[in-house]
């Protein structure tokens, strides 16, 4: 849609933003197109393990139940622990490694899928992502939004992860 900004000179992404961008059209234009893709990584890896954090621990259900004066008729439940619990991240760039750091020191195994394996990493590799899904406690989307990824959390995986599995998507909605 670049016609309709005929003195466009600059697109300028906070986050990673690209891939949405037709770049051969910009370049024909001489359009700029620029993201910041890795100054955010360690908030998002933040996100992401707070997200872990508060569904695998009830935060939210826990606030919910007290704010409702349900607390006389009950202790409510703590929800589960994070040591000992599987996190498999599927894209381990930027930030699916600063996930993979912060939820090592929560006590939890790490585990990743993508599209082959580091080299200089050491957690065990997934090529099929269902297999991790059914090996994983917490499933979290870190991957970038291409045609390869586009729906790869879908009901098959979901269904891997099962009743007692979380997902985390701190990716693009299209992903899952």
């Amino acid at each position: 849609h670049l016609e309709a900004l005929p003195k466009l000179e600059i697109v300028a992404c906070f986050g990673s933003g690209r891939e949405a961008m037709d770049l051969a059209a910009a370049q024909a234009r001489g359009v700029v197109v620029t993201d910041t893709p890795y100054p955010i990584a360690q908030s998002v890896a933040d996100l992401a393990l707070g997200l872990i954090i508060a569904v695998m621990r009830r935060i939210c259900e826990g606030d919910r139940y007290v704010r409702a004066g349900k607390w006389p008729q009950g202790p409510f439940g703590t929800g589960r622990e994070l040591g000992g619990k599987t996190c498999g991240i599927i894209g381990l760039g930027q930030i699916g490694r600063g996930v993979a750091k912060r939820a090592e020191a929560f006590g939890m195994s790490v585990c990743y899928h993508g599209p082959g394996p580091k080299q200089d990493i050491a957690y065990p590799y997934h090529a099929d992502l269902e297999t991790m899904a059914r090996l994983s406690d917490c499933l979290v989307v870190t991957c970038p939004s291409t045609p390869a990824t586009r729906g790869m959390v879908d009901a098959r995986i979901l269904g891997a992860l099962g009743p007692e599995g979380f997902l985390i998507n701190v990716a693009r909605g299209a992903i899952v």
